[in-house]
């Protein structure tokens, strides 16, 4: 599944605060932190946004996300 972090907060200093408390695993539930777990998500907005994966830009919405089972292999 994947992991979604959504910060509802539109202000550069609670983005950086949640950020930092995310990497570090201290990321509490609040009413600006949304976490949830889905196979597929939309994202959509107003405009072009930036949207990060793993703190990496990886696309513009608006975008689908989903899981692509056994696309990843791994070696032991």
């Amino acid at each position: 599944l994947l992991d979604i972090c959504l910060i509802k907060d539109r202000g550069l200093f609670t983005a950086i605060k949640c950020s930092v408390q995310l990497a570090m695993g201290k990321l509490r539930k609040s009413d600006v932190v949304e976490k949830f777990q889905c196979k597929q998500i939309y994202i959509e907005a107003s405009g072009h946004h930036r949207i990060h994966g793993d703190a990496e830009y990886v696309s513009h919405t608006p975008a689908n996300v989903q899981i692509h089972p056994k696309a990843l292999n791994i070696i032991y």
